[in-house]
């Protein structure tokens, strides 16, 4: 299913009814975590620029789809650079496509471990593909990094969530077995 999230806080609905109040990434953008992508915008070549600056336009004014849908018809040539992944990889993680959006976070937590926010969309990334750990472990190097106040009690939230997920998986088995007897008078329904 297609989310799309707004600049205010919303209710994700998570598998099993857990529930989760997540602020939209656009949010968590304004604020003051370092991130070097409008660097990295100046410093692709001016096709390049154009691409990068109309994909970072289209998620600004909640156009994550179509976002998603120009990233994928440039990745072949942008793929790499890192504003091209950023922001690819937002329009992907927004628009559902969270798998899509791993590799690109990925590669630029690679290249660029200092960057909090990198990291911190990584995490998402690996939060919305069920991996678990691993986006806890994402989250919690975000956390001891001392991001702004309102991000950590997103990262929080998102902790919380994986702590439920778990205690879900982990709570036992449940399911059910029917028994029951019977006779069948047809003689033509008896077993050789």
């Amino acid at each position: 299913a297609l989310m799309m999230r707004t600049s205010t806080p919303i209710r994700l609905t998570l598998p099993l009814g857990i529930a989760l109040a997540t602020a939209s990434m656009t949010s968590l953008a304004e604020e003051a975590i370092s991130m070097p992508v409008d660097d990295a915008i100046t410093n692709a070549s001016t096709k390049h620029s154009r691409v990068i600056a109309e994909i970072k336009q289209k998620i600004s004014t909640g156009l994550y789809l179509p976002a998603y849908q120009l990233g994928l018809d440039n990745q072949e040539a942008m793929e790499g650079i890192p504003g091209f992944d950023f922001y690819f990889g937002l329009a992907a993680l927004e628009s559902g496509h969270a798998q899509q959006a791993l590799f690109a976070f990925e590669r630029l937590v690679a290249e660029n471990p200092e960057v909090p926010r990198y990291r911190l969309e990584y995490a998402r990334a690996l939060f919305f593909t069920n991996s678990d750990e691993a986006a806890k472990r994402e989250f919690e190097t975000v956390l001891a990094q001392l991001p702004p106040p309102t991000v950590q009690d997103n990262v929080e939230r998102f902790l919380a969530a994986i702590e439920a997920r778990r205690g879900i998986r982990e709570g036992g088995f449940s399911g059910m077995l029917y028994l029951g007897g019977g006779y069948d008078s047809n003689i033509n329904n008896a077993t050789d």
